[in-house]
């Protein structure tokens, strides 16, 4: 089966959407309580069990605390239901579209906003007389948000509608950037990055100079996406019109070819920068695009050393993408009240503080700036850092579709099968056609 029958099935089912960590601190932890008013409210309720699905993984880790003190404090039980990433994306949207109303409460990552709140899949936090919290960083809170508040508008959209906050963001990961400093010095640009790498990897001694992912589909776009935007290209302009042909992505995809050609070899099999970032940390190469949760996954959260972890280089500009994950209610849920409840305390600063302990980057500026998170975890400071220079992936239903053609083609490229142009032009092709059908451009 060719590509581009592979694309039709994905993206009749995509269409059907559209349409319808680290060490435990245990002190720390166990010395967290819910508010009394929320532990008052929850109790008043008839008892009930709440269900939330969630990834399976590190990124669960603080959902899966917070659910063990909400239950031990109010007596309601919390059921966390682990899944894979592309299961659960599948099982949220199963849910809402065939009203099975199997969840109170859903982790989503940042691209599914569009589809599930531009189809009213999601509860408006409005609805029950949510007020800004102020203390989210605004990069993070805006994610939860359709239409979003800033960027080109889905052309379904009326002119005059106002963005609403539908989730909040509980997981804070951003692409970071972590290298050898004792083999390189700090890169001041992406050109320079590329020559000194060059220069300080040993092919002979088993050390390159990279470690990417390299799989079809989203983890190559992802790496792409950094580059991409680095170099000061894009996507699309503001109208939708596709613009990743422009010579702008063209070069980063060349140098990004260059520079993955000098990378470990296995790394063409990585499906997560959790397995490009071990092999920085096992001597195997000198650089990877890492995200936190990785770091606190596969070193307890601690930066050795001889590394060091920033953001992701710029070159035209410095830009990273945005990976969070964010906790809404579907409107299926049964409970959507004693679910709120829950999202508050889960999104609260103090159960923020004990989920980094577990591994889980924040999305508060007073969980950043803590004294003792920041003793302990000093990558925290550059983390914040680069959620405030990020950029999230655009915001449009189309997204997975999008994801999937222009990862087909960047992965042909890499592989050597096509030129950075002749993969980003045919990219562009089939992208066109994708969003005209979905009625981003005037007849």
């Amino acid at each position: 089966m060719n590509h581009r029958h592979i694309f039709f099935i994905f993206a009749l089912f995509w269409g059907l959407i559209s349409l319808s960590g680290c060490q435990n601190d245990s002190t720390a932890a166990n010395n967290l309580q819910p508010t009394a008013e929320a532990v008052s409210e929850t109790a008043a309720q008839a008892p009930t069990i709440l269900r939330i699905a969630a990834r399976q993984g590190n990124v669960s880790r603080g959902i899966q605390l917070a659910a063990e003190r909400w239950e031990a404090q109010t007596g309601v039980q919390v059921i966390v239901d682990e899944l894979a990433y592309n299961y659960l994306q599948e099982q949220i949207f199963i849910d809402v579209q065939r009203q099975i109303s199997l969840y109170d409460i859903v982790l989503i990552d940042d691209p599914w906003v569009p589809s599930l709140a531009g189809n009213d899949y999601l509860v408006p936090l409005s609805a029950f007389g949510y007020d800004i919290d102020r203390d989210f960083l605004p990069r993070s809170l805006a994610l939860g948000m359709w239409p979003p508040p800033s960027g080109p508008l889905n052309p379904t959209l009326g002119p005059t509608e106002q963005p609403q906050l539908y989730a909040l963001p509980v997981v804070g990961n951003v692409q970071m950037f972590w290298y050898r400093n004792d083999l390189i010095a700090t890169p001041t640009d992406l050109d320079s990055l590329i020559e000194s790498l060059a220069a300080a990897a040993d092919d002979n001694a088993g050390l390159y100079a990279y470690a990417y992912t390299g799989g079809a589909g989203n983890p190559i776009v992802t790496e792409f996406n950094a580059w991409n935007w680095s170099y000061g290209g894009d996507i699309f302009d503001k109208d939708w019109h596709v613009i990743v042909d422009a010579p702008a992505s063209v070069e980063a995809l060349n140098q990004m070819i260059s520079l993955t050609d000098q990378s470990l070899p296995a790394s063409t099999n990585f499906r997560s920068s959790r397995e490009a970032g071990l092999a920085v940390l096992n001597n195997q190469a000198i650089a990877s695009i890492i995200w936190p949760s990785h770091v606190t996954d596969i070193s307890q959260g601690q930066v050795p050393t001889n590394m060091t972890l920033r953001p992701f280089p710029g070159q035209m500009a410095q830009a990273s993408q945005l990976g969070h994950w964010l906790l809404a209610i579907p409107v299926t849920a049964a409970h959507k009240q004693e679910a709120y409840n829950f999202i508050l305390w889960a999104s609260s600063a103090e159960m923020m503080k004990a989920a980094v302990y577990e591994g889980v980057a924040p999305t508060r500026h007073s969980v950043f700036v803590d004294p003792d998170l920041v003793a302990r975890y000093p990558w925290l400071t550059v983390t914040e850092e680069a959620i405030e220079n990020a950029r999230w992936r655009p915001r449009t239903p189309a997204w997975p579709n999008v994801e999937y053609v222009l990862g087909t083609y960047l992965k042909q490229a890499v592989d050597g099968q096509l030129t950075a142009q002749e993969a980003l032009s045919q990219a562009k092709e089939e992208i066109e056609r994708l969003m005209e059908e979905a009625g981003y451009y005037d007849s």
